[in-house]
């Protein structure tokens, strides 16, 4: 089984000065989108029952789309820079 990933680190350093570096704990984040799923999931039931005539019910297929893309995440890094700055992403 895959474990999403846990942190984000967030590095951003303007030239001349300091550094700011923010780690983020994702597992909270992760426990939100749960629970705020947990309190959404009623409600996608009857919107899934009502399109299912239209044939438009197939979109709500993207739900365990999303959760994939969040647990592939684990290991992105993503550096970006520009002529007085530079940020740095990476997940953890």
């Amino acid at each position: 089984m895959k474990m999403p990933p846990m942190m984000m680190h967030v590095r951003v350093k303007k030239s001349g000065s300091m550094s700011i570096d923010i780690w983020l704990p994702l597992f909270l984040v992760f426990l939100f989108v749960a629970a705020f799923m947990i309190a959404l999931a009623p409600l996608a039931l009857v919107a899934a029952i009502v399109l299912l005539p239209f044939g438009k019910a197939r979109t709500l297929l993207i739900i365990p789309v999303l959760f994939w893309v969040c647990y592939t995440m684990k290991g992105l890094k993503v550096d970006v820079s520009g002529k007085k700055e530079k940020v740095l992403v990476s997940v953890i």
